[in-house]
C-alpha cells in the first residue's frame, strides 16, 4: 500500500497491518533458508512496507498523544 493509503487508516487498521506485515516477514524468511525464495527482493519489500506502516502508527499515536494533552 501507498503511505497516502496508510494515513486514511484507522490506528487500529494500522496494528493489524503490521501484524499481516510481521507475519509475511516471517514466512519469507522461512522461505529464504529452505532456499525456496525466488525473489529476494521479496524480502527487502517486506521490510519496507513493515516500516512504512509502523512509521505512520507511531505518527498517528504521538498525534493522539500530543491532542489529548
Amino acid at each position: 500500500m501507498k503511505s497516502s493509503e496508510l494515513r486514511n487508516l484507522s490506528a487500529e487498521q494500522l496494528r493489524d497491518k503490521v501484524a499481516e506485515q510481521r507475519e509475511d516477514l516471517a514466512r519469507l524468511g522461512m522461505e529464504r533458508h529452505a532456499r525456496r525464495l525466488d525473489r529476494t527482493s521479496d524480502l527487502g519489500a517486506a521490510k519496507k512496507n513493515l516500516a512504512r506502516v509502523l512509521t505512520i502508527l507511531g505518527e498517528k499515536e504521538r498525534g493522539e498523544e500530543q491532542g489529548a494533552g
